[in-house]
């Protein structure tokens, strides 16, 4: 993951980079020894508030930026509650930060997607390119129980739900091809994001009843 920020850092006029991730805290960081990784805790739990509120408003937002005097701070969820935050002065070049940003988000996502394989896919169930996270809320069949996981998984992690939840579709989706049937592929997605087996055990409980039925 350092690697992944370094090549951000690479971007003219960018300072350094950190990824935080509400349970395991700083997961990689690129900044000066000045930022000391409990203060880079405290502003990443910050971020991700600031950048929740904003997903209340406005649902296809994708990043948050805090503009000070002397330097601006980016904030992007990348890939299963995890957020990138990077540092840079007014200098920096808007077009290219986002360019290494979104470059750095795509290979944060993919690893993470080749870390949870647990299993090759059947050579039948091959990722379809069409398949999004609106069209799977969309589908008849498995919009009730994506919506009831939903909304059951905010009882269980807080307001980190909604990121998470749609990282996990986003991870179920490049797995195989989404089905009713493979619903308890995304079930141990989320089980993994949850990583806590009290809570697995009560989530596994609320959502049970929204499930459909095996044959």
């Amino acid at each position: 993951m350092k690697t992944i920020l370094e090549e951000v850092g690479n971007v003219a006029g960018v300072t350094g980079a950190f990824l935080y991730h509400p349970r395991k805290g700083v997961v990689a960081n690129t900044l000066p020894p000045l930022f000391k990784e409990e203060n880079l805790a405290e502003i990443g739990n910050l971020l991700i508030r600031i950048y929740m509120a904003g997903r209340k408003n406005f649902s296809d937002m994708t990043e948050a930026t805090l503009y000070y005097q002397e330097s601006i701070v980016t904030a992007r969820a990348v890939g299963n509650g995890i957020c990138l935050a990077v540092f840079s002065d007014p200098s920096c070049k808007t077009n290219l930060l986002s360019m290494a940003i979104n470059m750095a988000g795509r290979e944060i996502r993919r690893r993470q997607v080749v870390e949870t394989e647990t299993s090759p896919a059947p050579p039948a169930a091959s990722p379809t390119a069409t398949v999004t996270v609106e069209s799977l809320l969309d589908d008849p069949e498995l919009a009730a129980p994506l919506e009831a996981m939903r909304s059951q998984l905010s009882k269980i992690v807080g307001p980190m739900a909604s990121i998470i939840f749609e990282d996990s579709l986003d991870a179920w989706i490049a797995a195989g091809e989404p089905t009713a049937e493979t619903l308890p592929t995304l079930v141990d997605i989320l089980n993994r994001e949850i990583d806590d087996p009290e809570k697995c055990d009560r989530y596994m409980a609320l959502i049970r009843p929204h499930l459909p039925v095996p044959p």
